[in-house]
């Protein structure tokens, strides 16, 4: 199971929307937790709004970042999508209940106390990247710290009578999509429902989605695979649950049959088998 959560930029004038953090003082872009049943969209919109008072239209997701903190034992993986909004209304609030405050700085001037990944997401998005990116953020000392602090600022909010939803454990899917030289779609028959499908199974506990792919395109079809770009984000929010489809490049192995997979075969976009997952 994992935590997700939405982390969102906005943009005025060629200035980023920071916002202060009131549980340790430092600068972040707004963002939070998914709630639950909520979707990518319904999370920026709401979050924005709670830290800032402003309103926003959802317009891309930029990229899906593990966060540091996720690996830690006993830690819970936790994933941000990174996505652009613009603002469609409301009045701009400098201090809430979960911000000290909330202004616009020249992406080159950032805070000195911006926590460091928010700092690689306002460089990603200045980069202009064509695909949607798929980001390991590396540990360090202030990541190790994001723990106990969250759960001091909920006991605390507890304690005031504001008590915080619980985060919400999602399940994830990721998929392969794995084409050959004539544009044909590898797919696998399962041992188990006699289906075709893409390679892919879920994602265990402190294993990133691209991850997940590669493991289970390796486990299915004995084929090692690496990720080229993520193609798709599919929501499933009234069951908790999120489906990532990522485009692989063969790098090596045997195509094989395997204890999940009876057999495999390519196929044309426009002549899949009928008996295939929707």
């Amino acid at each position: 199971m994992h935590a997700l959560g939405t982390t969102t930029v906005i943009w005025q004038g060629g200035h980023v929307l920071m916002t202060r953090r009131s549980d340790v003082g430092a600068w972040v872009l707004p963002g939070g937790h998914l709630d639950s049943g909520e979707t990518i969209e319904q999370g920026c919109v709401r979050e924005v709004r709670e830290e800032t008072g402003l309103e926003v239209e959802f317009e891309r997701a930029i990229g899906l970042y593990s966060l540091p903190y996720g690996r830690a034992p006993g830690g819970l993986m936790s994933s941000t999508f990174l996505c652009a909004c613009c603002v469609n209304g409301g009045q701009l609030r400098r201090r809430t209940d979960e911000c000290l405050d909330a202004r616009y700085f020249p992406p080159g001037a950032l805070p000195r106390t911006t926590i460091p990944w928010h700092r690689r997401f306002v460089a990603d998005v200045l980069a202009g990247p064509a695909e949607t990116l798929c980001v390991a953020l590396p540990a360090n000392w202030i990541s190790r710290l994001v723990g106990p602090v969250v759960r001091v600022r909920r006991l605390l909010n507890q304690i005031k009578g504001r008590p915080e939803p619980p985060v919400v454990c999602w399940t994830l899917g990721a998929f392969a999509c794995i084409f050959d030289d004539a544009g044909r779609i590898l797919l696998s028959r399962r041992r188990d429902y006699d289906v075709w499908n893409l390679p892919g199974g879920g994602v265990h506990a402190r294993e990133t989605p691209w991850e997940a792919a590669v493991r289970e395109v390796r486990e299915e079809s004995g084929l090692s695979v690496t990720v080229e770009r993520l193609t798709g984000i599919y929501q499933k929010p009234a069951r908790q649950a999120f489906v990532f489809a990522f485009h692989c490049r063969v790098t090596g192995g045997r195509l094989q049959p395997t204890r999940e997979a009876a057999e495999h075969s390519a196929f044309a976009l426009d002549d899949l088998p009928e008996m295939l997952l929707p």
